[in-house]
């Protein structure tokens, strides 16, 4: 079964949060759900309790780079677009159903073989990649093996948005 549907995209208050960067001209897509808004984003039963597995293929321009919940298979030319194919997702709440998409930068950082890859707007790259190589405690989430007191990728996430002295201190 296949079913067709269309999405809003907006500044705010939609599922698919579209930013366009002033510093460096650029549009970026990003979804940015939350308990009870996944029905925004495609037909669901949008209830914490109720999990589903997804598959999400994302079309966009040749230039831009996508991420999903799940590594990318398959990429496809198609015209001046390319369709990215991500695997199957293990059951999750709908509303943790993300991607994003855009003509972003990369960040890396490893630790005791773990890797993080932050993907930000072009304008702030260098801002982050000095915060995750210099202020992100990788090294303490590995050595205690659980979840810092804030998410991992609080820091890369401030540096993607506008300035958020909530999530950029520690």
């Amino acid at each position: 079964m296949g079913i067709e549907f269309v999405a809003d995209i907006a500044p705010s208050g939609a599922s698919i949060i579209r930013s366009d960067d002033p510093s460096d001209g650029s549009t970026y897509l990003y979804t940015l759900l939350v308990p009870a808004d996944a029905n925004q984003l495609f037909p669901c039963f949008d209830q914490p309790d109720l999990k589903a597995r997804v598959r999400l293929a994302l079309t966009a321009p040749a230039t831009w780079s996508v991420v999903a919940n799940g590594p990318a298979l398959s990429a496809d030319t198609a015209g001046a677009g390319v369709t990215t194919r991500f695997a199957e997702t293990p059951p999750i709440s709908t509303y943790l159903i993300a991607f994003a998409a855009g003509p972003w930068a990369h960040a890396q950082a490893s630790v005791e073989g773990r890797s993080i890859t932050a993907y930000v707007r072009r304008s702030r790259a260098r801002e982050a990649d000095t915060r995750l190589r210099r202020r992100f405690s990788v090294r303490d989430v590995v050595a205690r093996g659980k979840p810092s007191r804030e998410p991992i990728g609080a820091e890369c996430t401030a540096v993607s948005r506008a300035r958020d002295t909530r999530c950029r201190k520690r």
